[in-house]
């Protein structure tokens, strides 16, 4: 899944467009160009990002300290997305 940025719809902000301004309309995104993770806000459209900002260090500091809370020795966990299983496993280095 790849996102857009509209640069138009990002410089003014009309009354449209406070309707979107709530926690509903921002997202966690993965560039595949980049292969980075980025927040965004977004309109009508999910996949069209009205602005964005890098976010990768601000999504493994709080999966890291969620993880890692009282568990001096490290954790892990199965994440289910869609009908597939993921372990994540943090431990300290």
């Amino acid at each position: 899944m790849s996102f857009q940025i509209n640069y138009a719809a990002s410089a003014r902000i009309g009354w449209s467009d406070l309707l979107y301004m709530n926690l509903e309309n921002i997202k966690i995104g993965h560039s595949e160009l980049t292969d980075s993770l980025f927040i965004y806000r977004h309109g009508k459209d999910p996949e069209l990002a009205l602005d964005k900002r890098p976010a990768e260090r601000d999504v493994f500091t709080a999966l890291i300290r969620h993880m890692m809370h009282e568990s001096p020795k490290g954790s892990e966990r199965t994440v289910t997305i869609g009908d597939k299983q993921y372990l994540i496993r943090v431990t300290p280095v």
